[in-house]
């Protein structure tokens, strides 16, 4: 019973929907390779950006004093 459904599905194209197992056409892969390079190069902007701010601003910056008055040793 399950080889006659597998069979049908194969036929109606269904099975290649779900598995995505037809081949991309020129356009698809483009877009593809597109998308990547798009998000890989997005990726490697935040990368720098990020780096940036932790190399140059927060190294410069002064740490401030404990505002926070130290507690006594019982000195209530």
């Amino acid at each position: 019973m399950t080889r006659a459904i597998h069979m049908a599905a194969v036929r109606s194209g269904t099975f290649s929907r779900l598995c995505c197992c037809k081949p991309m056409s020129d356009t698809e892969q483009k877009a593809s390779k597109g998308m990547i390079k798009f998000v890989l190069t997005i990726l490697v902007i935040a990368m720098l950006l990020s780096a940036g701010y932790l190399t140059f601003i927060t190294l410069g910056s002064e740490v401030e004093p404990n505002t926070i008055p130290p507690v006594g040793d019982g000195d209530q």
